[in-house]
């Protein structure tokens, strides 16, 4: 095997398949597959519940194929400076030359070359900009840790007009939705898709004009595909139940608040500042007639205070508390000036959503509730 290619189209390339490689900690030689033939190279790699492939031009001098250290390969791709990349097979060695950086490193046996399982059935399209998009709105409130795996994917709803997608880590729930192009009738139906590998996934893909989704049919759903500009990736879903949060959130308050959101987020990051454990600690938001008081008390750090402007629609029967990391991490998800918060109480979760403006709502189809913290 002998092939001429890009060193820009080669990292991409790796760097997508790499998504397949697992887990580095385990500290196992899990091996990458080139494929060589015709003007192009194919890039294959599978680990248990995930497998990638992608396809580039290149200049094929001789065909073939190997398996390398998918891992030191992807290293190595990162590094290599702006020049045509030479990859040749010499008997168990491979070796790769890039302007005046070479390597020569040791290849893994053929019989171990990776297999790129098949994508399931297609359902639809989705522009990969809106994809990346919508799963970096609802990605941050999904859970992370072990101990509630239900909690640690994001729901895809698919409906014959949009998609919704969701994620909660029961101190808030994100949701957004999205339109897309169904190829299927009814396309009915909700899959978990681990949170971490779906992000990773759409942001590889957020270049793409087009995105087809699969899914695996039969009694159960167990696999997802996502596929676009000669990359393709293949998911094991999670098998746990997504909440069945549409008959538990709250109705929308009708105490709503209009704010600047890099005014409230700049009077967030500086209030929080006298706060001691910033994993436990709350900072109290006041309404007024025409303005919003933070507060924030420190064990030992004192107190801190700032009142910006606002437009408030009705009043609260006394400050509400939240975490402001998870406020913070709510109005960075909004591509809007403004925000607008609904109140139903100090105990009931506000509902966080973007405005252009004091009074005229965004429909963008992004929502965030966020549980406030018992007043004692």
């Amino acid at each position: 095997m002998k092939i001429r290619i890009e060193k820009d189209a080669l990292a991409d390339a790796v760097n997508w398949t790499a998504r397949a490689l697992g887990n580095s900690r385990t500290g196992k030689n899990i091996g990458l597959g080139i494929e060589a033939e015709g003007d192009s190279v194919v890039l294959i790699a599978y680990d248990r519940d995930i497998s990638a492939r992608a396809e580039i031009e290149a200049v094929v001098e001789q065909p073939g194929k190997c398996v390398v250290p998918g891992r030191l390969l992807t290293d190595i791709t990162k590094t290599l400076p702006s020049a045509p990349v030479t990859i040749s097979l010499t008997d168990n060695n491979i070796d790769i030359t890039c302007g005046r950086s070479s390597f020569d490193l040791p290849t893994i046996t053929n019989d171990d070359f990776p297999k790129m399982v098949d994508l399931p059935t297609p359902l639809g399209t989705i522009t990969g900009a809106n994809l990346a998009y919508a799963v970096s709105q609802v990605v941050i409130a999904a859970h992370v840790g072990e101990n509630r795996p239900n909690l640690t994917g994001i729901q895809f709803e698919f409906f014959k007009e949009s998609i919704t997608l969701g994620a909660t880590d029961t101190f808030r729930l994100a949701l957004k939705e999205i339109e897309w192009n169904p190829v299927v009738e009814d396309p009915e139906l909700a899959v978990l898709i681990p949170a971490h590998k779906v992000s990773d996934i759409a942001k590889g893909l957020q270049d793409c004009e087009k995105v087809e989704i699969s899914l695996s049919t039969g009694k159960e759903n167990t696999l997802i595909g996502f596929s676009g500009n000669g990359r393709s990736i293949a998911v094991s879903l999670l098998p746990n139940q997504f909440p069945k949060y549409r008959t538990s959130i709250p109705a929308p308050g009708p105490i709503n608040a209009y704010v600047e959101v890099n005014a409230l987020a700049a009077a967030v990051r500086r209030v929080r500042l006298v706060l001691e454990d910033k994993d436990n600690s709350f900072i109290h938001l006041e309404l007024g007639s025409n303005e919003l008081t933070l507060t924030a008390r420190g064990t030992s750090n004192g107190l801190a205070n700032e009142v910006i402007d606002a437009a408030i629609e009705g009043a609260l029967d006394g400050p509400i508390l939240f975490d402001p990391n998870r406020l913070l991490e709510g109005l960075s998800s909004l591509n809007t000036p403004y925000a607008k918060f609904q109140f139903l109480s100090v105990k009931e979760p506000a509902l966080l959503s973007g405005a252009k403006e004091a009074g005229k709502d965004d429909a963008g189809g992004y929502k965030y509730w966020l549980m406030p913290k018992p007043p004692r």
